[in-house]
């Protein structure tokens, strides 16, 4: 659609605000019976006062912007992420190189315009912030956060083999890392993610003890890998005594602490024995998945 086109949209929209475009060398208030040339926009506010506005770029390219104004702003229209309301008095046109024209009684200031949304560019959506969308005529949203939504991925904690297992020592109350680490540690960034979901194949069950559970536990000084904490709740690792044997147990889905969503994370899986045991859990692989 050519420019002289959508003016003539434009006018027809705005209706009786504008009554007929001629031309003037400069803005003037009309009074009496007046003659105009060609290419002069005649604009009449709410109060009735018919205003000239010269406007030479009616037959400018289509790539001109409009911006749409209730009434003038002391200052020009700058910068993409500002809107106005459209109310048939004032109208903003900006060229591609920036440069805004103003036809309307307001032209040079006065009021400053019905914003529609004057979003900072830059500024961060939260989480739970509904986007609008239109799907099929349909009005309706998503959230930042499930755009954002964390892709389930799954870790390989350690594997001993087609035969191989790793048996559990000492059978003493402890908290015990598999022997010879970092063989069952990772790094992984969990920055957006929410659950974990610890996975280990048990070949024998444990007894004796108190409890014993496997548990995904994180170095809370990064790199150092000296202290460490559970990355899920205390209670939700898997049982290592009771249950069958010879088979695929997991935690379940549970909620990540807080201080394990971080993008550096280096984990580590571990024994929690209570109690003393009489016989070792053995394990032929274990894994970890987040979501």
């Amino acid at each position: 659609m050519s420019l002289q086109s959508r003016l003539d949209s434009l006018i027809t929209a705005i209706g009786a605000d504008i009554k007929e475009r001629v031309t003037l060398s400069s803005a003037q208030i009309i009074t009496g019976a007046k003659q105009f040339p060609p290419n002069t926009l005649l604009m009449r506010n709410a109060a009735g006062t018919i205003t000239a506005e010269p406007y030479s770029d009616i037959n400018a390219p289509d790539s001109l912007e409009r911006t749409i104004l209730a009434t003038a702003p002391a200052t020009p229209v700058t910068g993409e992420s500002v809107e106005w309301t459209v109310d048939g008095k004032t109208l903003d046109m900006k060229a591609p190189d920036g440069t805004v024209t103003r036809i309307g009684p307001s032209a040079g200031g006065g009021g400053t315009g019905t914003k529609v949304s004057a979003l900072p560019i830059g500024t961060t959506l939260a989480g739970t912030e509904q986007i609008p969308i239109v799907q099929g005529g349909v009005s309706k949203s998503i959230t930042v956060a499930d755009i954002r939504r964390f892709i389930p991925v799954e870790y390989l904690l350690f594997h001993a083999g087609v035969t191989g297992t790793y048996t559990l020592t000492p059978l003493t109350a402890a908290t015990t890392e598999p022997s010879n680490a970092p063989m069952a540690r990772i790094l992984a960034d969990l920055s957006a993610a929410t659950q974990m979901r610890l996975i280990i194949g048990q070949r024998v069950n444990g007894a004796g003890a108190t409890s014993c559970q496997a548990r995904l536990q994180y170095a809370t000084n990064g790199a150092t890998q000296t202290t460490w904490t559970d990355a899920q709740n205390t209670g939700t690792g898997i049982d290592v005594i009771t249950g069958i044997a010879n088979t695929v147990k997991t935690s379940g889905w549970v909620d990540l602490i807080a201080g394990a969503k971080i993008d550096t994370n280096y984990m580590r899986l571990v024994f929690v024995t209570v109690g003393t045991l009489t016989t070792a859990p053995t394990v032929s692989w274990a894994a970890v998945s987040f979501r």
